[in-house]
């Protein structure tokens, strides 16, 4: 394995064929590729590919060929990157997420990228305007990334649930399921971190006769403390 990743990190075409018979061996019973095994790959990637001259070339490739796990593998070594060299992790990122096509890529994307954990401290407003053009997107899976990058950035910055809380108030006309979903999601993990201000944020929504508004309180409410969810759900009933 190791030296498979050293050629491919040495910019040697025929590492990719090499690559390929890697996740061949290591295929789970469903026939996909183990992630971990994957997650690992892109890790170790990573740390070859620092101080090389072009390491966004050799991710390029891997990202290139259009297959999960060679995607799969290129994001994880991004993520090995990201504090090494973020601004080149960014703008890459940023190049190809409208190639997002697919639930998988777009959620491994925004959990093990992490794009928001270096990145937002030195420029919040930035980072989260970026994402907010992301919503306004007709790809769907772009809109999911926006809004699944929440849970790990809320993960590791607590005190911006309020933060976080207003710019998922700007998806909450979402209609796509896919997207609702994420939103739900974001909205659980917020509440792990300020369960009061997810609380009064789903209550003003509550009153709502729009289904997939209703859908999103639903969702977003399943972390609350009971007495939260018990108020809730009885506004909801009392209007549905």
């Amino acid at each position: 394995m190791d030296e498979v990743l050293k050629s491919l990190a040495d910019g040697n075409p025929d590492a990719l064929i090499r690559l390929k018979g890697l996740f061949l061996e290591n295929r789970t019973p469903s026939g996909m590729t183990s992630t971990p095994f994957l997650n690992s790959l892109g890790k170790k990637l990573g740390n070859l590919l620092r101080g090389r001259e072009n390491p966004m070339e050799i991710i390029s490739t891997l990202w290139n060929t259009g297959e999960r796990d060679y995607r799969f593998v290129a994001i994880s070594a991004l993520s090995a990157l990201i504090r090494t060299m973020p601004d080149g992790v960014l703008g890459f990122a940023s190049g190809v997420v409208c190639d997002i096509d697919n639930w998988e890529i777009c959620d491994q994307m925004a959990l093990r990228l992490r794009v928001m954990d270096p990145l937002a401290a030195r420029s919040r407003e930035q980072i989260f305007g970026m994402m907010e053009e992301w919503l306004e997107s007709d790809n769907r899976w772009l809109r999911r990334l926006a809004v699944a990058t929440i849970p790990p950035y809320i993960r590791s910055k607590k005190e911006d649930a309020r933060f976080c809380l207003d710019f998922l108030r700007r998806a909450m006309d979402e209609r796509d399921g896919e997207v609702i979903k994420a939103i739900g999601w974001a909205l659980r993990e917020v509440s792990k971190k300020d369960s009061g201000a997810v609380f009064r944020f789903l209550l003003e929504l509550s009153s709502t006769t729009d289904r997939y508004r209703r859908r999103i309180i639903r969702e977003g409410m399943k972390k609350l403390p009971m007495e939260y969810q018990k108020r809730l759900i009885s506004i909801l009933e009392k209007n549905g």
